[in-house]
């Protein structure tokens, strides 16, 4: 279990990575900024979303709770574990760390990417999650 909790989590801060990347690169090309503006953002924007997932990927780790038998039967426990530190840190920044929509717009793009993809590896653990796995 814990083999497959590593996985998912690696997976989910590269696919993260990538769709944020991904969504970076139409909202700065919908905005049609001069060409020194641009390139000098989406520098800084990728740095920031390295940054920002691999937070993020920190505030998953209580998901390696999960290899706990008895957390990982307790419904309550096991949404707690798994979704609590990506859910309150992506919170805490667009509440109060951001002071402008923009910035609240960049970090909910990367809050709600990594949180959809680990969500769809969550619901993939718990079709192949077994006790024989734990």
């Amino acid at each position: 279990m814990r083999k497959k909790l590593l996985q998912n989590l690696l997976l989910t801060l590269i696919l993260s990575l990538l769709l944020t990347g991904f969504l970076y690169f139409i909202w700065f090309h919908t905005k049609q900024r001069g060409f020194e503006e641009g390139q000098a953002l989406t520098i800084l924007f990728f740095f920031g979303d390295i940054f920002q997932n691999l937070i993020l990927t920190i505030a998953t780790l209580p998901a390696f709770f999960l290899t706990n038998e008895t957390f990982y039967n307790n419904r309550r426990a096991r949404l707690l574990f798994y979704f609590s530190g990506p859910v309150l840190l992506t919170l805490y920044f667009i509440l109060f760390v951001c002071n402008n929509a923009e910035d609240k717009i960049s970090f909910l793009l990367s809050g709600l990417s990594f949180i959809a993809i680990h969500a769809f590896f969550y619901f993939r653990l718990l079709q192949h999650g077994t006790k024989n796995q734990i």
